[in-house]
């Protein structure tokens, strides 16, 4: 640009010296213009240079600010590679003053260049002097403090005459720029480094045809593949998946761009055999394509430790419940040898009596005794029933607050004067329930507040208040699925208990009383009533400030449509245990759900011969297995076969497609007891399963 101004400048001058010519010439060989005339005209082209140079003066200011605001340096040579002119910004940008450079010849300018570039830019100088156009080439240079820095060098010939006479080059400062990929490359080379060295299985998967575009060693490792087998390949090839549901989510998620946070997933290896992993997805931009990341964290070594931890907290829990069944054992023995103490010594006075000829109502009095001692026993086993939840049970909708006004009717006639009841009950809330259960249960839980304050005397609250538990509500109190509640709250301004105490409150036979008072099965019974109706009851107390529980019972609109439904899988309710093989996970999660919210014990598997393997290692543990009919690589008749041959009696419902053919033979086989079709309702299912296990206790003469 510099360049520029100066031919412009060049122009100009010699357009003006033209014209001053003109003028002075036609001066003296006009005869006709007067010596006025010549001073007008010239006073006119002096005017006229002025004005010119000044435009020129400001053309030339805005070149200079604009190279002063720019990175762009610009260099004119003549044709014997003597510097002409050099823009001022060289001065901010290498250091130099102009005044510095123009007139040396660019040999002499060597120590601006890198010692190891000055070959390759004598050979650009050399191709633009031979009227060819250089393109910008990179080049190291020199400050004048002894910098370096990197610049972008272009250069072009100018030729009069078909002959080269000059030369003009740019050089562009980009030493930023270098730099900037430098950190580029630096940080991508230390996360690549990272990522290599991470304990995780990372790979990054495009979303448009599936291939794997980076693995990291981890990965390599976890999968069995080499680095090789896996770059460029299509992701399904190497069959990581356990079963092709996973691939078709996998294909999914990629399709919709979803994200997958630690999901529990079996990755199968190249030799075949599977590892646990957690399995998180995240959407990427890499090399300008759409893509998916993938990590994986193996977490075999921590289930097998989780396990062994389960292992130690079931021997630890083993223990607590032996020692709950010691003690449950000597109180049932204590009242059985009263009760058989009574008997046997009324039956030998009656037998005695009616052989001696003593007076008949004498021995009708001594048989009632019996009658009544018997009475006891029944009404003892009874609790024990309920207790371990085999007794028999109606469920229907009735009003919370209703039934327990008619208990606390009964209760107040039995009450000592110094205890007064309060209540406040709500007469609108509904629960599915057994009447004779939730009567029982009040009456359990006030006796234990009365009994609390024997002596002293307070006053017994009992209140119904509604509550609403989400997911997290729900987390403290783990029996709980979240939804609607009612709870029935009972206090007593008793002496309250310490965390000792309140922790074994539900243990059977455990009390603070003095013996021969109550049956230390209350509260146990209460806790097993809950637990029947979907609940759960929570005990709060501390020392001086009473005692207080809390019974939850789900809450039910009287007015549902799905009233029935609620009543008949109510009535299916269950503690037994159950294993479940499905290959489908969303199956899984909804049967597991389903029978989970009933009460019962819930394994599941989505492999066969998995399952056959955990089902070796105990299978007393289970009363029913639940099983797919066209499980991958095993029919239901082989896999009721080989669970039958680990465990003769087990039960199995097989759940198929809805128009599934069932073989008689697989109907036949060892074991198989129900058929349920796909899709099942939570109600079909819940009462397939309990009709199966209520047919399995009477076959085998259980409760």
């Amino acid at each position: 640009m510099h360049v520029i101004v100066c031919a412009l400048l060049y122009h100009y001058n010699v357009e003006g010296l033209a014209l001053l010519r003109t003028y002075g010439t036609s001066g003296k060989s006009s005869e006709e213009k007067t010596r006025e005339q010549l001073a007008e005209e010239l006073d006119r082209a002096r005017k006229l240079m002025a004005e010119l140079e000044e435009a020129l003066k400001g053309y030339e200011e805005r070149i200079d600010i604009h190279s002063q605001l720019s990175s762009d340096i610009f260099f004119s040579y003549d044709n014997t590679l003597k510097v002409l002119s050099v823009t001022p910004n060289v001065l901010r940008i290498a250091g130099y003053d102009p005044a510095e450079l123009v007139g040396r010849n660019f040999n002499e300018l060597e120590m601006l260049v890198h010692p190891e570039d000055v070959h390759d830019a004598y050979d650009s100088v050399d191709h633009v002097l031979s009227g060819k156009t250089v393109y910008p080439n990179i080049y190291r240079f020199f400050t004048k403090d002894g910098q370096k820095r990197f610049a972008e060098v272009s250069g072009v010939p100018i030729v009069r005459d078909g002959k080269v006479v000059a030369m003009v080059s740019r050089a562009s400062d980009i030493t930023r720029h270098v730099e900037m990929e430098r950190c580029l490359r630096e940080s991508e080379e230390s996360c690549r480094r990272t990522l290599q060295r991470l304990p995780d299985a990372i790979s990054i998967i495009s979303r448009d045809d599936f291939r794997l575009l980076y693995v990291n060693d981890a990965f390599n490792l976890l999968t069995g593949y080499s680095h090789e087998e896996t770059l460029g390949k299509n992701i399904f090839d190497l069959k990581l998946a356990s079963g092709p549901t996973d691939n078709d989510g996998f294909r999914r998620v990629c399709r919709d761009g979803k994200e997958i946070s630690r999901h529990e997933y079996r990755c199968r290896r190249k030799d075949g055999q599977y590892v646990d992993v957690l399995v998180s997805v995240r959407t990427l931009s890499y090399d300008d394509r759409d893509c998916m990341v993938m990590i994986m964290t193996d977490i075999s070594s921590l289930l097998k430790k989780r396990e062994e931890q389960g292992e130690g907290e079931s021997r630890t829990l083993q223990g607590q419940k032996l020692e709950a069944v010691r003690t449950l054992a000597g109180g049932i023995a204590h009242d059985f040898n009263n009760i058989l103490t009574t008997i046997l010594g009324y039956t030998r006075m009656a037998s005695r009596d009616v052989t001696g000829g003593i007076d008949s109502t004498v021995v009708k009095d001594e048989l009632n005794e019996v009658r009544r001692a018997a009475q006891k026993a029944r009404d003892l086993v009874n609790q024990l029933l309920v207790f371990s939840r085999h007794a028999q049970r109606k469920f229907t909708p009735l009003v919370l607050g209703e039934a327990v006004r008619e208990t606390l009717k009964m209760l107040r006639q039995m009450l000592p004067s110094n205890i007064e009841i309060e209540e406040r009950l709500d007469d609108e809330g509904y629960v599915l329930g057994d009447p004779n259960l939730i009567h029982q249960a009040v009456m359990n839980l006030c006796s234990n507040a009365v009994n609390a304050m024997a002596g002293q005397g307070g006053t017994l609250n009992v209140s119904i208040e509604r509550v609403s538990m989400d997911d997290e509500a729900a987390s403290v109190a783990p029996d709980l699925s979240p939804g609607p509640y009612l709870v029935l709250r009972v206090h007593d301004t008793g002496p309250g208990m310490n965390h000792k105490v309140r922790h074994r409150a539900f243990e059977p036979y455990f009390s603070t009383r003095f013996k021969g008072r109550g049956s230390g099965l209350g509260l146990s019974v209460v806790h097993g009533i809950a637990g029947d109706h979907g609940g759960t009851v929570i005990c709060t107390s501390q020392p001086g400030e009473g005692t207080s529980f809390d019974l939850y019972l789900p809450e039910v609109k009287a007015d549902s449509e799905d009233m029935d439904v609620l009543v008949d899988t109510a009535n299916a309710r269950g503690n037994e245990t159950i294993l479940i093989i499905d290959d489908e996970a969303t199956v899984v999660r909804t049967a597991d759900r389903t029978l989970k919210d009933l009460g019962y014990t819930v394994v599941t598997k989505t492999q066969g011969d998995d399952a056959l393997e955990h089902f070796r290692t105990n299978p007393e543990r289970y009363d029913l297995v639940i099983a797919d009919l066209g499980m991958p690589g095993m029919e239901a008749d082989e896999l009721a076969q080989k669970l039958s041959e680990i465990r003769e009696d087990i039960p199995i419902i097989v759940c198929g497609a809805k128009g599934t053919a069932v073989t008689g033979k697989a109907m036949k086989g060892p074991g198989l007891r129900q058929c349920i079709a796909k899709p099942f309702d939570a109600q079909g299912l819940a009462m397939t399963v309990r009709k199966v296990l209520d047919r399995e206790r009477q076959r085998t003469g259980g409760d």
